[in-house]
């Protein structure tokens, strides 16, 4: 682009980065790197009806709550997620290229209200789940 040639190095490298990082994007996909993609999508795990059942000790409210990153998705490199469907429940850090696999039910923690983040993953200490110190566990 003719406009590259008034870019400071910093600017260029960043920009450089930019394209590296979404070159595997179809051309004329809008990838915005600023805007979380899973808030616009819309999909919740209130949607996603055996986890009413995976995830009893959460309400309706709270599951729709939760965004679920689409299938084919591809996840942001280090971010943390939780895949709901998954028995162990096992938060996990994304690597480079890695997307959301079929049949999987994928929470970002950038995204989830820790609350509830907290209760999906198995925080046990009362302080972390916003309750005082003597408070049984659910």
């Amino acid at each position: 682009m003719a406009d590259e040639q008034f870019l400071n190095p910093q600017e260029r490298i960043s920009r450089d980065l930019e394209r590296e990082f979404h070159k595997d994007v179809p051309p004329g996909e809008n990838v915005d790197a600023t805007a979380p993609r899973t808030e616009a999508m819309g999909l919740t795990a209130d949607a996603l009806k055996d986890l009413h059942d995976r995830l009893p000790g959460l309400t309706d409210a709270e599951l729709k709550r939760i965004p679920i990153e689409p299938e084919g998705y591809r996840l942001r490199e280090g971010a943390t997620y939780v895949n709901l469907r998954d028995p162990s429940l096992t938060p996990f850090v994304a690597m480079g290229g890695m997307v959301a696999e079929p049949g999987a039910a994928l929470a970002p923690k950038s995204a989830t209200d820790y609350l509830v983040w907290n209760r999906i993953v198995g925080v046990e200490s009362p302080e972390q789940l916003d309750q005082p110190p003597d408070t049984p566990l659910p």
